[in-house]
């Protein structure tokens, strides 16, 4: 039998230098839809130029996408990395003149389109850097900020499509309570296939993720949150112990100096050997953490991104679990926050101490740059945990409301 829908046209601009996340963007999409389409009765319809565009004639390129792609979408993805595009006969990019499009209808009616943006910060190789790009890219970004316009960063494809998936659940959350945009109905059930609809090859993982449970994905989130708590809690202890060999590495010159008057020179080089492989144990310490944290850290993004898509299903029994993971993430964020202020402090003490040997000097730029790595990490963790933490929050806020319905 026939049901109704409401379609939610989302927009996605880019270069070409990102087709694997525009691809990406649609798998998340199709994730998502399998589960919204029939607990909200909404849909999530992505439009691309390379599946809504169509061949014709115009002032260039930018101007034929223009006539065959809809311009009133109800959100606005946009990514760059390391091309702006190329100039149109109206702005320095397409990408550029999609997005002033966007900002132009935000600016009639902050409620006809919900705008989001994304920088890509993996690192380029030397062949793909183009001076001129990269600065119009730089430019942009800061004028982003002078808008007010919050962006995002993400380094690897994966962290990409879990920021996606938070953030769209949170827009289609916070649609499904005001019933913002300009939803566009439609019946289910009947026509061709969507743009981009599932190949039979993806129809397994399609089945794996629907096959996942609220329950799951809590348990998984769970085990997630543990996980990294686990993970700052022994890169503290690794930064503490240092921060102690170092103090003792400290007094060790200065009673040198005390006893001698002088420095004997063979006797400093021995504690400078010792303080290198202080740091030097620390970094690879450290350096074996960062990647499970990161790894952790897309596990709990992930399994909560689809928890939030699928929470819908569900009454208020099940917002004990859920408010369990809100004082987690909260707790977890508390503690990265710390944990970064002390790592900062930290690392510009190191940075401070004198350049004794070559061995040390060797040994502290190895630890510097580990801390920055790290630091990397805790950053994106605390921006991540607390979206995470307003999902949640967010759905939680949902239950609630459901009941004063009911009691009403």
């Amino acid at each position: 039998m026939p049901r109704q829908e409401t379609i939610l046209q989302v927009f996605v601009a880019s270069p070409s230098d990102l087709a694997d996340e525009r691809a990406a963007l649609e798998d998340v999409i199709r994730e998502l839809n399998s589960t919204w389409s029939r607990t909200l009765g909404c849909r999530l319809d992505l439009v691309r130029w390379e599946t809504h565009a169509v061949p014709g004639r115009g002032r260039d390129a930018q101007d034929v996408v223009n006539q065959s792609v809809p311009q009133d979408a109800d959100i606005f993805i946009g990514m760059l990395w390391s091309r702006f595009g190329t100039p149109t006969h109206r702005a320095e990019s397409g990408t550029r003149e999609e997005f002033d499009t966007a900002v132009a209808r935000y600016k009639r009616d902050q409620t006809s389109v919900r705008i989001m943006f994304y920088f890509k910060d993996e690192p380029l190789a030397p062949s793909q850097m183009d001076p001129d790009q990269l600065r119009q890219i730089q430019e942009f970004r800061s004028e982003l900020g002078d808008l007010g316009g919050l962006y995002w960063k993400f380094n690897t494809l994966e962290e990409f499509q879990n920021l996606a998936r938070v953030h769209l659940s949170r827009v289609v959350q916070e649609w499904a309570q005001t019933s913002r945009g300009s939803p566009r109905p439609a019946s289910a059930g009947t026509g061709p296939l969507p743009p981009g609809a599932p190949p039979l090859a993806d129809a397994q993982r399609a089945q794996e993720v629907e096959e996942e449970g609220l329950l799951d994905l809590v348990d998984q989130a769970n085990d997630a949150f543990a996980k990294l708590m686990e993970l700052a809690e022994r890169m503290t202890a690794a930064m503490k112990e240092l921060g102690e060999r170092i103090t003792q590495r400290t007094q060790e010159f200065q009673e040198l100096h005390a006893e001698r008057g002088s420095y004997d020179v063979k006797a400093a080089k021995r504690i400078a050997a010792r303080a290198a492989a202080d740091l030097t144990e620390y970094s690879a310490r450290t350096e074996v953490e960062i990647p499970i944290f990161a790894e952790a850290l897309a596990s709990a993004m992930a399994s909560l991104g689809r928890a939030a898509s699928i929470s819908m299903e569900f009454d208020r029994r099940n917002a004990s679990d859920l408010q369990d993971l809100f004082g987690q993430a909260r707790s977890l964020r508390e503690t990265l926050t710390q944990t970064s202020g002390n790592l900062h402090s930290f690392r510009d003490s190191i940075a401070g101490t004198p350049r004794v040997t070559s061995e040390l000097n060797k040994a502290k730029r190895r630890a510097l740059s580990t801390m920055a790595s790290l630091l990397g990490e805790f950053e994106i963790g605390v921006s991540h945990v607390g979206e995470l933490e307003e999902s949640l929050e967010q759905i939680i806020q949902r239950f609630s409301d459901r009941d004063r319905e009911d009691v009403s």
